[in-house]
């Protein structure tokens, strides 16, 4: 069960929760305007109250809200569960409760999957990491940055090279797409394949609208503001 914010003149949600495959770094459930009904209250308070399947894998839930309208800060009707804006996840039939367990944030970060996680990035750095594929490999990019709209560029992006510095994937405006919030955060979602070798993964920022230290609204998911590649599922 979710219950959240729609905004209607954005036609996006501002309070939402989704749940990310730790392996594959997808998205494999969320809350959206189809999938849920009105929960009540101020027409903006949308519910999703059902069954959703999942593999067997490791998984990371996730709760995001902007700076108004939640739990005791109402600045419209309130829906009609309020203590349960947020997200609660039950057990549904035949659960096997000796198959589950919770993991530490440190252990999600250390899914074997992860190639590198440059997150949480604030204003003016520039961050590096590196990883080796042993074969050519499909791998899975998430990151968000912001894309300055003055001088059509990004300002706060990714990118990878290779062990001769050329440039094999970057940030474009084209290769992303809107991440919520205020609308220079943009993000890329997607896989695409390298061949064996040595890369360097950068992350650099300016001196404003980054992790904690927005100048505008944040988007959607700011925890993983900055890059994270993973292995693609086969």
């Amino acid at each position: 069960m979710a219950i959240g914010e729609y905004s209607k003149s954005d036609r996006q949600f501002v309070d939402s929760g989704w749940i990310t495959d730790l392996d594959s770094g997808r998205k494999v459930w969320e809350m959206t305007k189809r999938n849920t009904q009105h929960a009540g209250g101020d027409e903006k308070n949308r519910m999703f109250d059902g069954l959703v399947d999942l593999p067997e894998g490791s998984y990371q839930v996730c709760y995001s809200s902007d700076d108004s309208h939640a739990y005791r800060s109402w600045n419209t009707a309130a829906p009609f569960q309020p203590k349960s804006w947020g997200l609660t996840i039950i057990p549904g039939p035949d659960f096997d409760k000796g198959s589950f367990s919770l993991l530490t944030g440190d252990m999600a970060v250390q899914s074997p999957n992860c190639l590198v996680q440059i997150v949480r990035v604030r204003n003016r750095e520039h961050q590096r990491d590196t990883f080796v594929l042993d074969t050519e490999t499909e791998i899975h990019i998430y990151a968000i940055g912001e894309w300055d709209e003055i001088y059509d560029e990004f300002a706060d992006y990714g990118w990878i090279e290779d062990s001769r510095g050329h440039t094999v994937w970057e940030m474009t405006r084209r290769n992303t797409r809107f991440a919520g919030g205020a609308r220079k955060n943009r993000r890329f979602d997607d896989s695409l394949v390298l061949e064996a070798g040595e890369y360097e993964v950068h992350f650099r920022t300016d001196d404003s609208h980054a992790f904690n230290q927005w100048n505008a609204e944040r988007p959607r998911d700011p925890r993983n503001w900055g890059i994270t590649i993973r292995t693609a599922d086969n």
